[in-house]
């Protein structure tokens, strides 16, 4: 019996957030023995996961070599959010984080055949099992407030010093606080003598979270507050929390933002969301904002602009339903392609993350869907067809897909004609490739790998060679390219934010036979000269 040991000696909050991984492993593999290590402070917050637990003597290991307390026999894991710095780069403090990180130690130890984590398209919540402690009463129209220090310094504001403000503006609210307030009302209630576990029985009652990103948010990462407003004061730091990204946590900076979170929530203080439905309000004179229309921008070829644009995406994808990227910059490619996308048989080359599969099915896309990657996919769609395989040899019919995605594919060791001559033997006459790249210009040379190929960011001269292979195989530029640039926006998400910072790029292809000989298309002649 393969036994796991599973340590995590940092703070509360990174104990809390494992529950997520150890309940995923207990499911994907249910003959596993599992045993945790922690402090000894923290057991609490495992027990009634009714696994055995070892006392850790020391705090904030962060290594992947086994503990004292590991036996010979056991398969060390340590599932602090920071064990891996280009996993915490690309994923923050997220459940992604979490899996990847658990996966490549399941590589290093050579498992990775057996015990593998999938992906799911919603993060997961927390859930304490068994009985309550004590049945905690909570008062209506109540919001949880985190205003204790917090072990990481990640947060500068203060809410202890605006607890006097707050509970007169909103003398019609409930404020349970897990530190002793600094200021006394009949509004603000000590919460101080109860540990995570019961303030998140208090959470659960709540109808809103005011936080600072420590222990009690992630106690209250629980499945009945998935869909309830969530603010975060003063986050100080680059990464991602534990979010969930069909309803985005705010991240305040000052007290004038903390008070209009409080606002929506007071306005609408009767109404306890509900925990099966969404409650994302998008206000009668901005239904046509998110619209289809708003996302195509005068050209249909062209480059991410700003963050805004990124967030404009990410709330149509929410709007119409869809899945959003867990790297949510990756929205901006969905929602422009989604607008295009058309009935007929479809292609993803590099679907091992299947975010364009799952949405093209949600679009409810007509026709066979497949799938092709140099590994499987984190989580399958049903009804795919998925191969493992060479996105410039696919092996697969000619003439056969009306539309081929490849989202952030081509800057990894991919040969530009190869890819344009298979591109053009797969796709039907009239069909559509959309390619999506790392981009900026002047040319950001990496050296430096992303799943385990070179990582190529594309400048113009590499764009304008990709069109060109592409003109010389009978594929065509649909529109004329907006080259224009604003800010380097992807540095947030970059593998290393200090050095790298670029944008994505956007083409879309069409095949034509009617003009393959004479190669005179007028777009891709314009942008050659350019």
């Amino acid at each position: 019996m393969t036994h796991l040991f599973i340590h995590n000696s940092f703070h509360s909050g990174d104990v809390i957030l494992t529950r997520a991984v150890i309940q995923a492993i207990r499911i994907k593999f249910p003959g596993v023995k599992i045993t945790l290590e922690c402090e000894e402070v923290s057991t609490y917050l495992w027990q009634d996961l009714d696994l055995a637990i070892a006392l850790y003597q020391g705090c904030e290991y962060k290594g992947t070599e086994p503990t004292p307390n590991c036996p010979d026999d056991a398969i060390f894991v340590n599932m602090w959010f920071g064990v891996f710095d280009d996993i915490l780069k690309l994923y923050g403090m997220t459940y992604q984080n979490n899996v990847h990180a658990f996966n490549r130690q399941m590589y290093q130890h050579r498992l990775n055949h057996q015990y593998l984590l999938p992906i799911p398209i919603h993060t997961p919540m927390i859930n304490f099992f068994g009985q309550v402690e004590k049945e905690i009463e909570v008062r209506e129209n109540s919001i949880l407030v985190e205003n204790g220090e917090v072990f990481s310094n990640q947060s500068y504001f203060y809410l202890n010093e605006h607890l006097k403000q707050i509970a007169l503006d909103f003398p019609q609210l409930n404020f349970y606080c897990s530190a002793p307030p600094k200021y006394q009302a009949t509004n603000l209630v000590d919460c101080s003598g109860t540990n995570l576990k019961q303030l998140s029985q208090i959470g659960d009652k709540c109808i809103g979270l005011l936080m600072k990103g420590s222990a009690v948010n992630a106690a209250c990462q629980t499945e009945i507050n998935r869909y309830k407003p969530r603010c975060i004061v003063g986050w100080d730091l680059a990464e991602k929390l534990w979010d969930n990204l069909e309803n985005p946590v705010v991240y305040a900076k000052n007290y004038g933002e903390v008070k209009e979170f409080i606002l929506k929530i007071s306005s609408n203080c009767d109404e306890v969301p509900s925990i099966s439905k969404k409650h994302i309000t998008i206000p009668s004179d901005e239904t046509n904002y998110f619209s289809d229309s708003a996302i195509k921008s005068s050209s249909r070829c062209k480059f991410l602009k700003n963050r805004a644009e990124i967030d404009q995406c990410t709330q149509y994808l929410k709007q119409n339903s869809y899945v959003s990227h867990g790297l949510i910059c990756k929205d901006w490619d969905l929602a422009n392609i989604l607008v295009e996308l058309t009935d007929g048989n479809f292609l993803d080359m590099g679907s091992s993350d299947s975010y364009m599969l799952k949405n093209a099915v949600l679009k409810g896309i007509k026709g066979e869907k497949y799938g092709i990657d140099f590994r499987n996919p984190d989580v399958p769609v049903a009804g795919v067809k998925y191969i493992v395989g060479n996105l410039m040899a696919t092996g697969l019919p000619d003439n056969f897909f009306q539309n081929i995605t490849c989202l952030s594919v081509i800057e990894h060791e991919v040969n530009f004609n190869k890819f344009a001559k298979e591109a053009f033997r797969l796709l039907a006459n009239e069909g559509k490739l959309y390619v999506t790249f790392d981009y900026w210009t002047p040319k950001i040379v990496t050296g430096i790998k992303l799943y385990g190929l070179e990582w190529n960011v594309l400048d113009k001269n590499d764009v304008l060679a990709l069109i060109q292979e592409c003109l010389n195989n009978g594929l065509y530029l649909v529109d004329e390219i907006d080259w224009s640039l604003e800010e380097p926006i992807i540095s947030e998400w970059s593998p290393d934010p200090a050095k790298y910072k670029y944008t994505f790029g956007m083409l879309i292809f069409q095949k034509k036979l009617d003009v393959v000989q004479n190669k005179t298309n007028f777009l891709h002649m314009e942008v050659l000269r350019s």
